[in-house]
C-alpha cells in the first residue's frame, strides 16, 4: 500500500490532481481498508485499530499514532546510523540534503535555511547552527558540495555514497 505520506514527501506537494484522485480513491477502497487494518494491528504488541464505519474515519483516528510511529521508527534508525553527538538540528539537515538528492532537486546551504523556517520564538531553525551542522556532516563525509547546474557561482549539497548508506539504512525501517 502506497503511503499517502509517502506520496506528499516524494512530490514535495505538487502531486497533480488526476494522481491524486486515483490514490485516494484508492485509499478509501475495501482493499486498501483490509491492508490498513493488518497493518495498524501490526504497530505494537496488544495494539488494536479502533472500530470505524469506514476508511475515511478509521484514517483520521489513527493518522497521528501511525505518523509518530513511522518518525519514531526513521529517526531511532537515523540516529544509529548518525555520528553520536547529532543534534534534532543537524539531522534535519541531513534529511533535507537526502530530500533534495532524492527528489533530484539542488538545495543550498542558504535554500537549506529559508525551507526550515521559523521555531516557536521567531527565530531560523537552522539559524547559527548550520554551519555546525554541515561541518559536522562534511566532516563524517554524509554529504559533499557540488557546483550547481543553475547558478556557477552557488555550490549545491548533496549525499555522498556513505550518507546514501545512512539513508538508505534508516528508510529501510519504514517497510
Amino acid at each position: 500500500m502506497v503511503s499517502p505520506f509517502i506520496i506528499e514527501a516524494l512530490s514535495d506537494g505538487e502531486t497533480p490532481a488526476p494522481l491524486t484522485k486515483r490514490i485516494v480513491d484508492w485509499l478509501q477502497s475495501d482493499e486498501a481498508f483490509a491492508g490498513l487494518l493488518t497493518s495498524l494491528n501490526q504497530l505494537e504488541d496488544g495494539y488494536q485499530a479502533p472500530l470505524s464505519d469506514g476508511p475515511p474515519d478509521l484514517i483520521a483516528a489513527v493518522r497521528p499514532a501511525v505518523m509518530m510511529r513511522r518518525t519514531e521508527a526513521f529517526l531511532t534508525a537515523l540516529a544509529r546510523e548518525m555520528p553520536e553527538r547529532t543534534s534534532l538540528r543537524q539531522a534535519l539537515a541531513f534529511v533535507m540534503v537526502a530530500l533534495a538528492t532524492v527528489q533530484e532537486r539542488e538545495v543550498t546551504a542558504s535554500s537549506l535555511q529559508l525551507k526550515a523556517a521559523l521555531d516557536g520564538k521567531r527565530r531560523p531553525i537552522l539559524g547559527s547552527s548550520l554551519p555546525r551542522a554541515l561541518l559536522a556532516m562534511f566532516d563524517e563525509k554524509l554529504i559533499q558540495e557540488v557546483r550547481s547546474k543553475t547558478d556557477r557561482r552557488a555550490k549545491a549539497l548533496s549525499l555522498t555514497d556513505a550518507g546514501q548508506k545512512v539513508l538508505d539504512r534508516a528508510l529501510a525501517t519504514l517497510d
